[in-house]
């Protein structure tokens, strides 16, 4: 174990922590204007005020970002693995005519491949509840709320 304590590993350690933690940092560093002020920011902005600033750690980013490289080519490699498939999937058919089966089997190796996706990229979960929200105060009186289907999805980023 004593050849892999020295100070050439240690050096490319510490190089390697910089590599994937430089972009993070500077992000952090620069979102300091980000940070809610009550003298600045109007009521009606509120809503996309960030809210997370405090929650922003140069030291955490160490621990998350530590493994992005290989996250990123496992990535990659998911990408290439599902347009592969999908590629192999419909060879010799009219894209516009695909069959029932055709669909369904693309259907399951895209949600498959996203699966492992969304847990590598960093989402801990995944929630479907519909929030109750008033926005009569916005968009008058006779606003009344309506559900079509997802009108947005929020990520962790």
């Amino acid at each position: 174990m004593e050849e892999y304590l020295t100070l050439w590993h240690l050096k490319w350690l510490v190089f390697y922590i910089l590599a994937n933690c430089a972009l993070p940092w500077y992000v952090i560093w620069k979102n300091k204007r980000l940070r809610p002020d009550s003298k600045r920011d109007l009521e009606k902005y509120l809503p996309w005020q960030r809210a997370d600033y405090d929650e922003m750690s140069y030291w955490m980013c160490i621990f998350t970002h530590f493994f992005f490289i290989p996250r990123y080519c496992t990535l990659l490699a998911i990408l290439f693995w599902a347009l592969l498939t999908t590629k192999i999937i419909t060879i010799g058919a009219n894209i516009d005519e695909l069959s029932e089966n055709r669909r369904w089997l693309i259907l399951q190796n895209t949600c498959l491949c996203m699966k492992v996706f969304i847990r590598i990229i960093g989402v801990s979960s995944v929630s479907t509840r519909r929030p109750t929200v008033d926005y009569s105060k916005w968009l008058g009186p006779d606003w009344k709320p309506t559900y079509d289907g997802a009108t947005m999805l929020v990520s962790n980023h």
